[in-house]
């Protein structure tokens, strides 16, 4: 019986098992057909500068770093204190930490006054539970009022002036509450993110009225899925429902598209739309990168081009954005690939090239025009010098362009063009400069950009 099958369906088996050996080559084929027609349907780039059209003073979103719990191989959580000077180097004006109450707090203060010390502002996730508190670190508490007081305490020990005597100290409540490895909790139902952040608040109220205490910020709830819109919406009626206090309103983002990131605030701004009280409420991405997981892309100028692309992207529409993460953890010690700006060892990544362009964007921003698919940017100017900072960001490493820049309306003088130039030829950035002389007010000129590239354009009066 069972021979008599298999010699009436020899040929169906036969194209069976052709096609099961043709699939990765199909799937292949579908990849190189969806970036032949994603990249035929690009707009190449054509920058304008405008120097006389002054669009904002936005927050300075890349000067945030987040660290999270990471372990050393001592199973201890790893320390971020002694990169202070690596972090000062880096103009860093925000940094991150989690795993505040689930570790010993004198090694969460020595991180605080790390942070303190490099004159940082502190966004402290109020997260986990000690055994004080409930059964597992994530579990339902078994002792509310205990979680109070380890809050209020932590309050008085950073924002208090007889403690650290920090102002505009960040406390988030929670660390990715939706997330199945951190509580998996919900709003409404048995386990209720709201009853986390009504006895959170509350344990704030004592120091936000006590003339001893710096004002500081309470919010959350650093969503890891920024998609569950539902989850989010109904979190913002709540809060705004029973009144309660909401300084910022913070979620985290890994995606390759960085158009994701502009979408996410477009769905931000509706949810807070809709509740006058909330609708200036601060914007924080608490932690962000291109990939969670740990990735060769990592210590490649991929990131350094998506870092550049997604500050574009939340540029003007973001309060603070704390790039994860400051440290590789002890897993990748030997290779980098995790997903610090700096490794295990504390060396520098090419996306710390990016960070350090962007230090450069100083004074007010300008108008810009021109942007393509790929190559996005940014100008600021200060003075009378003029900066542009540009990425060539292609998810699929393959877009190259030759990109025209026009100055217009430039302060007439003397100049130096520098033009600096991070890509896979140049992961350490090459410069070149040029002295020259605008009697016109305006330049116009071209920048090379590979797949994944950062171009950093200066003008800069003599």
């Amino acid at each position: 019986m069972r021979h008599g099958f298999f010699r009436g369906n020899l040929k169906p088996l036969f194209l069976l098992l052709f096609l099961v050996a043709m699939l990765p080559v199909l799937l292949n084929l579908v990849e190189k057909v969806q970036q032949y027609l994603s990249h035929a349907a690009s707009v190449p780039a054509n920058i304008v500068v405008d120097g006389g059209t002054v669009v904002g003073d936005p927050p300075r979103i890349w000067e945030g770093l987040s660290q999270g719990g990471e372990l050393d191989f001592d199973k201890s959580i790893e320390s971020i204190a002694y990169l202070s000077p690596r972090l000062r180097l880096l103009n860093i004006k925000y940094v991150r930490i989690d795993h505040v109450f689930d570790r010993p707090m004198d090694q969460t203060m020595r991180e605080i006054r790390m942070i303190k010390d490099i004159a940082a502002t502190p966004v402290i996730s109020l997260s986990y539970f000690p055994p004080s508190v409930a059964p597992t670190d994530t579990a339902e508490p078994s002792n509310w009022g205990a979680w109070q007081k380890l809050v209020s305490d932590l309050i008085y020990r950073v924002s208090g002036k007889n403690g650290l005597n920090m102002t505009g100290v960040y406390y988030e409540v929670w660390n990715e509450p939706d997330g199945v490895m951190f509580g998996n909790w919900q709003i409404g139902g048995d386990k209720d993110y709201m009853t986390l952040y009504r006895n959170t608040v509350q344990a704030t109220v004592r120091a936000a009225n006590d003339p001893a205490v710096n004002p500081f910020k309470i919010g959350g709830p650093a969503l890891a899925d920024p998609n569950k819109v539902d989850w989010l919406r109904q979190f913002v009626e709540a809060v705004d429902r029973e009144n309660l206090r909401l300084d910022f309103l913070s979620w985290h983002r890994y995606n390759r598209d960085t158009t994701v990131f502009s979408h996410d605030l477009a769905k931000v701004q509706q949810i807070l739309a809709a509740h006058p009280r909330l609708v200036n409420t601060e914007r924080v991405v608490s932690e962000w990168g291109s990939d969670p997981q740990a990735n060769g892309v990592h210590m490649t100028n991929f990131d350094a081009a998506h870092f550049v692309s997604a500050v574009r992207a939340m540029l003007g529409r973001v309060n603070v954005a704390t790039k994860f993460e400051v440290r590789d953890g002890s897993y990748a010690a030997n290779d980098g690939t995790g997903l610090g700006v700096l490794t295990y060892h504390g060396t520098p990544k090419p996306i710390v090239l990016s960070m350090m362009y962007l230090m450069r964007m100083t004074g007010s921003q300008v108008a810009v025009s021109g942007e393509g698919s790929n190559v996005t940017g940014f100008a600021m100017k200060d003075a009378d010098n003029v900066r542009l900072i540009l990425a060539n960001y292609d998810r699929y490493m393959s877009n190259t362009e030759e990109v025209p820049v026009l100055f217009t309306r430039v302060a007439t003088g003397s100049y130096s063009l520098r033009k600096t130039v991070l890509d896979s030829h140049n992961l350490g950035g090459r410069s070149e400069d040029v002295a020259i002389d605008l009697p016109a007010g305006s330049l116009s000129t071209t920048v090379t950009m590979l797949p994944d590239s950062v171009a950093l354009l200066e003008l800069i009066k003599r």
